[in-house]
This record gives structure tokens, C-alpha cells and sequence, in this order.
């Protein structure tokens, strides 16, 4: 039986790297936009509302980051490479020995 190699590369990777990296510093941009136009309001701090929208749109940044990494991920692996991955290696194979061959 012939081993199923995964079909992405490293400029693959890179690109994955570069999106997200934009995606996130969007993200940022967009909570302290949010922030900036908050403190237009009446009776607000207009620095206390960026501060808040840009510390506070950090874990939610890198929550959507995280399931939109996945899910590209699961995108560029095909279904027979993780079926073939995740299977249990034979007996003889070096893999399923648990510890460094001597």
C-alpha cells in the first residue's frame, strides 16, 4: 500500500502565514476604529473606548483566527491523507514501537 503524502507545501504555509497575518492586523485596525468612533459619543473618553475595543477585540482576534487557520487547514489536506494519517500504523512499522529504535 502506497503512503498519501499531503498535497501543501511550504509556500502553502506561507500563504496561510501572510493571510492570517493581514486578517489580524485588520482586526486590530477595525476594534480601534470602533473604539475611536465609540468615543464620539457623548460623555465617553474617546482614549478609554480605543483602549477597551483594542484589548478587548484581542482574544476574539485570535479565537477567528484560530477557527479560520482550521478550517483552511482542514481545506488544503485532503481527505485521504487525514484518513491515512490518523490510521493506526502495522505492527512492523517503526512508528507503532513507542520509543527510538536502538
Amino acid at each position: 500500500m502506497s503512503k498519501v503524502r499531503p498535497t501543501y507545501n511550504m509556500s502553502t504555509s506561507v500563504g496561510l502565514a501572510a493571510a492570517m497575518g493581514c486578517f489580524m492586523a485588520l482586526f486590530a485596525l477595525a476594534s480601534l476604529f470602533i473604539g475611536l468612533a465609540l468615543g464620539q459619543l457623548p460623555g465617553v473618553d474617546r482614549r478609554v473606548t480605543a483602549l477597551i475595543c483594542a484589548l478587548g477585540g484581542l482574544p476574539l482576534n485570535l479565537f477567528i483566527a484560530v477557527r479560520v487557520t482550521r478550517l483552511f487547514i482542514s481545506r488544503m489536506v485532503q481527505p485521504t491523507a487525514r484518513s491515512e494519517a490518523s490510521a493506526p500504523a502495522d505492527e512492523g512499522d517503526e512508528r507503532s514501537s513507542g520509543g527510538p529504535s536502538v
